[in-house]
């Protein structure tokens, strides 16, 4: 796995790191802070996703990405 960049946390600036969960039986993966506990969502892996018709199997680095983009995203990031 290679390192992802996080940016700090949006709370606290605290230091950010991805970790491993379980929901259930299936593998997960979320990014909490290491200072005031605030994390992601988890984003489930190795399991297969119904979507738009299509179907698509999610893998850790693609639950990793998602997870990343979503700590990473701040409220400026679509503005000019």
């Amino acid at each position: 796995m290679k390192e992802t960049e996080l940016k700090p946390c949006p709370f606290c600036g605290g230091e950010a790191e991805l970790h491993k969960s379980k929901v259930y039986l299936c593998d997960a993966m979320q990014i909490h802070c290491k200072n005031c506990s605030v994390h992601t969502p988890k984003e489930v892996y190795n399991h297969l996703l119904y979507t738009e018709g299509k179907e698509i199997y999610v893998t850790q680095t693609m639950a990793i990405e998602n997870v990343t983009k979503r700590w990473n995203r701040r409220a400026d990031n679509e503005q000019g």
